[in-house]
Order: C-alpha cells, then sequence, then structure tokens
C-alpha cells in the first residue's frame, strides 16, 4: 500500500513540473517523455477501488437456543483501523474492529424471522440483508415426585426436568386442575412444592404451553396417591344404645341392666376406607361385632380402633357396666330359662321363632351349634353369617371328609388370617372350587349376603336358570342371577312377603339354617 501511494505522488510530480529526463536514460531521438493527455491537457487519475461487503450467516435455520454466526468480509482489501457494524433491522447489535478484511459475531435469537446487514467504515459501505429463521425449541420434559403417598394436607415436593428448556414457566396439574407453575432455572431444573392437592390418586403432569420460543410439551404422567388422615366414628351404637360421640372424646361409659349379659357393637367409620377392629377381630362400618360378654356387678372394657387410609389409629375406649343380679330376680331368670329349654328343645332364644324347627333339625344332624351363656343355649337366629362360619356349615352339610385337603397349602393372601377351627372347612371347599375368594383373598370375617350365599349352594347342588321375578330383581348382581333363579325354581328360596329377594342384604342364621334344611330334606 505505502508503494502505491509513492508511485500516485511521483507521477503528480511528473504532471506538474513538465517533461522529465533521466539522467540514465537514452534519449535517442530526443529523449522526452510526452505526457498523457487529459481533457485538461494534464495526466488522468486512476479510478478509485470502492470496496464490497460480503455478509454470511453461519446457519440461516436454527431452533431458538441454538446459535448462528455472523461474518462480514471486506473485498478486495480493507483500509488498516476500519470497523464493521452489525445490524438486526435497524437496531445496532455490535460493533467489531476488522481483522484480516473481515468481522464476526456470534448471536442466539429468539424464535422468528430475523433480517440482519453489516455496514463497513462509519456508513460508507453496506452488505445485502442476511435473513436468519429461528424456530420454536422442542424439549422434552420429566416430572418426578418426592413422596408417591402422602396424607391429606402434607406437603410433596415435585421435580421437573427439561432437556433444552430454561428461565421458563411449566405449570403442574392433577386432570384439568392447575396446582401451580415452577419457573426453570438455568440448568433446566424447577422444584415444586404443595399440600394443595386432594384426597385420592391422581395424574400429576407438567406441562410448557403458550411460549414463544418453546413448542407446547406435557412430561410424563406420575401417579400422586393422597391418603385420608381420618379416623373417626361418626355414629356407634351398643345394642339399642346410641353412643354420643365427640371428636374432642374417645373414651364412654355406659350402663346395662342385669338382664343384659351380652351386647353387640355397631360402630360406623366417618371415612368409607377407615379399617374397624372390636377388641381385635375387623367389623365392616355398619356391621355387628362379635358378642361381648358382660360381666355381672362389673366393668368391662370394649376397645375399638379405627385406622385411617394414611395409618393413623384412633383407639375408643368402652366402659360396660353390667347390675349386680339379686337373689329373687336370678331364681326367676333360671326357671324362665328352664321354661324356655323345655319348649324349644335346644335354644333359649327361638321358642316361637319362624325357623326354629329347621334349626333344631339341623342341631340335631350337628350342622348348626349355638353359644352357652350361663346355663343356657343360645342360638341368636337374627345375626349375619362370617364366610368362614358359612364354610364350616357347608362342610357339615355336605359330609365333606376335611382330612382329604388338610395339607394343602390354600393359595390366598389372607390365609393366615383364617381362625383354626375354620381353616379346614375352608381348605376343603376351595380345593372342591365352592368358595375359593374373591381377588386372591377369602376375607373370612367378612358377612356373607344372600347372594353369595345362594351361589355356593346352587353351585354345590347345580341348580341354575334364567328367570327372576321379584320386586328388586334389577338389584341381583350379574354373577347370581341364575344361582337364585335356579335356588327359587327349585322352591328353596321364596323370597319376601313384599316380593323382593334382597340379594345384597346379609343372610341371617335363620335365614341360612332353613335354606340348608330345604336342600337337605
Amino acid at each position: 500500500m505505502k508503494n502505491k501511494i509513492i508511485s500516485i505522488f511521483l507521477a503528480c510530480l511528473m504532471i506538474f513540473s513538465g517533461p522529465a529526463v533521466f539522467a540514465d536514460e537514452d534519449l535517442g531521438g530526443g529523449g522526452v517523455i510526452p505526457p498523457v493527455p487529459g481533457g485538461d491537457g494534464g495526466i488522468v487519475p486512476p479510478e478509485p477501488v470502492v470496496p464490497v461487503v460480503t455478509f454470511v450467516a453461519s446457519l440461516a435455520l436454527i431452533q431458538y437456543g441454538e446459535e448462528t454466526t455472523l461474518t462480514a468480509t471486506v473485498a478486495p482489501e480493507a483500509l488498516p483501523d476500519t470497523t464493521i457494524t452489525f445490524y438486526e433491522g435497524e437496531v445496532v447489535i455490535e460493533t467489531k474492529a476488522v481483522s484480516e478484511n473481515s468481522a464476526s459475531i456470534t448471536v442466539s435469537p429468539p424464535a422468528g424471522i430475523h433480517t440482519f446487514h453489516a455496514i463497513y467504515s462509519d456508513g460508507l459501505v453496506a452488505s445485502e440483508p442476511v435473513t436468519v429463521t429461528v424456530n420454536k425449541a422442542v424439549t422434552t420434559l420429566t416430572l418426578a415426585t418426592d413422596k408417591p403417598k402422602t396424607t391429606i394436607g402434607e406437603k410433596v415436593k415435585f421435580t421437573i426436568t427439561a432437556d433444552k428448556a430454561k428461565n421458563i414457566e411449566a405449570e403442574l396439574f392433577y386432570g384439568d386442575v392447575s396446582i401451580g407453575k415452577a419457573m426453570l432455572n438455568e440448568s433446566g431444573v424447577a422444584e415444586f412444592e404443595t399440600d394443595a392437592i386432594p384426597e385420592g390418586t391422581h395424574k400429576i403432569k407438567a406441562v410448557i404451553s403458550g411460549d414463544a420460543n418453546y413448542e407446547d410439551v406435557q412430561s410424563n404422567m406420575v401417579d400422586q396417591t393422597v391418603l385420608s388422615d381420618n379416623n373417626y366414628l361418626s355414629r356407634l351404637k351398643v345394642d339399642d344404645k346410641e353412643v354420643d360421640l365427640s371428636n374432642s372424646k374417645t373414651q364412654y361409659s355406659l350402663d346395662f341392666d342385669d338382664s343384659v349379659s351380652y351386647v353387640f357393637i355397631r360402630p360406623y367409620s366417618e371415612h368409607p376406607d377407615a379399617v374397624i377392629t372390636v377388641n381385635g377381630s375387623k367389623v365392616r362400618s355398619g356391621d355387628l361385632s362379635k358378642r361381648i360378654y358382660l360381666v355381672d356387678g362389673d366393668t368391662i372394657t370394649v376397645k375399638i380402633k379405627v385406622e385411617a387410609p394414611n395409618g393413623d389409629i384412633r383407639t375408643y375406649t368402652l366402659n360396660l357396666y353390667r347390675d349386680k343380679k339379686d337373689k329373687k330376680s336370678s331364681t326367676r331368670r333360671y326357671r324362665y330359662t328352664l321354661a324356655i329349654l323345655a319348649q324349644s328343645k335346644q335354644y333359649a332364644d327361638i321358642p316361637y321363632h319362624w325357623a326354629a324347627d329347621y334349626i333344631n333339625s339341623l342341631t340335631e344332624r350337628d350342622i348348626f351349634t349355638g353359644e352357652m351363656i350361663g346355663n343356657a343355649r343360645y342360638f341368636i337366629p337374627e345375626r349375619s353369617m362370617t364366610r368362614v362360619e358359612f364354610a364350616v356349615v357347608v362342610a357339615r352339610m355336605t359330609n365333606t371328609d376335611l382330612a382329604l385337603t388338610r395339607y394343602y397349602p390354600i393359595p390366598l393372601a389372607d390365609t393366615g388370617s383364617i381362625p383354626e377351627w375354620g381353616i379346614e372347612a375352608v381348605r376343603a371347599l376351595y380345593f372342591k372350587g365352592w368358595m375359593i375368594g374373591s381377588g386372591n383373598y377369602f376375607e373370612p370375617d367378612k358377612s356373607i349376603t344372600r347372594a353369595e350365599a345362594m351361589t355356593i349352594l346352587a353351585r354345590i347342588m347345580g341348580y341354575g336358570g334364567d328367570r327372576v321375578d321379584f320386586a328388586d330383581s334389577q338389584s341381583i348382581p350379574e354373577w347370581a342371577r341364575s344361582a337364585v333363579s335356579g335356588m327359587v325354581a327349585a322352591g328353596i328360596v321364596n323370597g319376601y312377603p313384599d316380593n323382593t329377594i334382597r340379594p345384597n342384604d346379609l343372610i341371617t342364621r335363620a335365614e341360612a339354617a332353613a335354606i340348608i334344611y330345604k336342600i337337605l330334606n
């Protein structure tokens, strides 16, 4: 460049100084270098060189979050100490010094279509514009919970992880209900803590939607179970006495006349999934407990435990006092009991019961047995039957040889809860296919319904049918319809006077005795 400038300078000197003669040049025919003719008789200077700026983007199509490099190159050659200014539209992005005829910057624009250009040397030369298209970024969301099961009101923490997104809000939902929003940090991670999820099992998801730079995306579904801590009783009856319950109180006392030798307890839980035990034995909400014997002139204590779905247990204590007998009343009751026994031959509580003949006949065959209370035996005809009690009666009714299956393991999950006095009957009926339980459970202490009892007996006897004509026929479970129809057609079951069959009622001991008697006779 320096040599060029010197040459131009010397040429100018020659023009304005007239002809020059070089000492070492052989002029020959005069030796005068003629001037180059110009418009005014002088020398015409050379045409100036106009620089050209070439402008390119390394990537013309990118996703949000990616980068592209913008490069401006000056040709044929840039002057020293010059600059290139980069623009988006009319907005200056950055000015860079030219190095080796070019300058570059790296940009990461938001989603959309962007037009860039470059200007060289203080606005003298501008490049052609370059367009870069930035698509919305596609990201993946992963959702996790720190506690898959919580108690209602307990906080649970969710962690949202994005592989590309950052500095953006993700919203959490159960179903279509929003729980809240969390901001993804620079690492694409957000944590969200809440206690606002209601009771139940919910599908939780995280969502990014409606953002200018990210495509809508939904995370994986996370199962979140929120359990109730409700372990309260809503009602409590001891025989016909209603206990006045209070949520702030768990101990209650009741007094009974000396004529009451035992009671039944009927607890009702506030929460349908709470588990109730009375003195260690499970009782379904609204069902009667096993018989609770009272002590003459003394107080007994009954423990009722209510276990909430989350495992929290509340224990209610009942103190039941029975008045002390006097000798005269005791003598009168003793004589009355003897008279009853003479009339019923077997039980003190069925002399005038509609099923007395059925009950006494089956007792003589050792199919049913009652319970001794004091000096008398009681049948308790209106009490429901548990599944294990029904299994024992059916085994006796069919003369099933219990020894044949004595050493067979029962493949049920709750075998350990079957009482010893009933395990062999349950085992025998299971392997005969008469009583196989439901969902891998036998549920020995569960009261059996009329439909269930009829289905078992119809299965044994081979009864079946397809016609039922009762006012409540629609309430017969589909799996029991053939059995109920067959039992009715065989004259074993007749229904009630109001033309109902009441399939979902619990079968009483008296009803079971009547049905079994009719089958055997």
